[in-house]
């Protein structure tokens, strides 16, 4: 299946380098863009917009900025369920805000500390729906890297997968800095019916491994990146004896945090001959 109509809803900070990187797209045949907000001056840092583009209107902006013979832009604030849009190949959210998702979207974008997340869940729904909190800082030229890898991968539908099986990726920020050719690795969420294990998207993929490293290794675990980790836990060698003892330690940390968030995707690294369980929160676009 070729992506020849896509749909971009938010242009902010990841949503506006896409737009273009996606209308430089030979297969990209038609855009639509959709935002209802206006340049400001806290955008300028990490988005493509520039100083003379302040009070404008991001639909505007991102036409005057972006190569393709179809595009059109709506200057609205999308609500799935409620927005028409129509029915196109691709439908890309890459809004700050979170929203219970239902057929509509087929890709959410996202950056949790050092990791680009592709979420390709349906029906999602949220507790609390709130504003992305901005967890990494990144600049302008990082930004529209990024932006260029998923157009890439949209063009040679590595991502299709994804989202025929309505599953989440996780892409560290280093993989893209080396090669932005790099295929995107699928990687399965688990769908769980406690209220904890269902915020930890792939809990049951990562818990026997989270196992057998406690078994001879101290790890730490994290709520977001080892490096500005929220809280941390240091757990001692052979504490781990089941998914209900890693359960009751992520549980506690992330009750200490000062905002919630809706779900997890856990990675598992080794730095300095040390383990850490990163819990990388979901987020805000960038």
């Amino acid at each position: 299946m070729l992506y020849n109509e896509i749909c971009v809803i938010g242009l902010g900070t990841i949503g506006g380098f896409l737009a273009r990187s996606l209308s430089y797209l030979e297969t990209t045949k038609k855009l639509l863009l959709i935002d209802y907000d206006i340049v400001e001056i806290q955008n300028i840092r990490n988005s493509i917009y520039t100083k003379k583009d302040i009070g404008k209107l991001k639909t505007e902006v991102i036409l005057e900025k972006i190569d393709c013979d179809t595009v059109i832009s709506k200057n609205i604030k999308f609500m799935e369920g409620i927005t028409k849009i129509p029915k196109l190949d691709l439908t890309i959210d890459c809004r700050d805000f979170t929203y219970d998702r239902k057929n509509l979207i087929d890709m959410r974008l996202y950056i949790s500390f050092n990791n680009l997340i592709i979420d390709c869940r349906k029906n999602v729904t949220y507790l609390k729906q709130h504003e992305g909190k901005y967890l990494q800082k990144l600049s302008k030229t990082q930004l529209d890297l990024i932006a260029t890898k998923l157009a890439i991968s949209i063009e040679n539908q590595s991502i299709i997968q994804l989202i025929k099986n309505q599953q989440i990726c996780e892409i560290p920020l280093e993989e893209i800095w080396i090669d932005s050719n790099t295929p995107i690795k699928k990687k399965d969420i688990i769908y769980d019916t406690d209220i904890c294990e269902k915020k930890l998207l792939n809990l049951h993929e990562k818990y026997p491994s989270i196992i057998d490293i406690n078994q001879e290794n101290k790890i730490t675990v994290c709520i977001g990146s080892k490096s500005s980790a929220y809280p941390k836990k240091v757990i001692e060698k052979n504490n781990f004896h089941s998914i209900n003892d890693i359960i009751n330690v992520f549980s506690e940390l992330m009750q200490k945090l000062p905002f919630p968030f809706n779900y997890y995707f856990i990675t598992i690294t080794k730095y300095n001959r040390q383990y850490y369980v990163e819990l990388l929160p979901e987020t805000g676009a960038a």
